[in-house]
């Protein structure tokens, strides 16, 4: 299911960005195994609305 929303409903919000759309946190390594560990967000996506000066 995440990946299906992934391509029908995030990824057409992002088609026209050109760059810049996630965020990467780097946490550190984890306890146990050592490996590394982030967390990846998403930028919110600015849409603009068509003004009389945009037009």
């Amino acid at each position: 299911d995440v990946a299906k929303k992934l391509f029908s409903v995030i990824a057409p919000a992002y088609a026209n960005v050109n760059g810049g759309y996630t965020q990467v946190y780097k946490m550190g390594a984890r306890r146990g195994d050592g490996a590394e560990t982030a967390i990846v967000k998403l930028t919110p996506v600015v849409v603009e609305e068509a003004t009389e000066e945009n037009k």
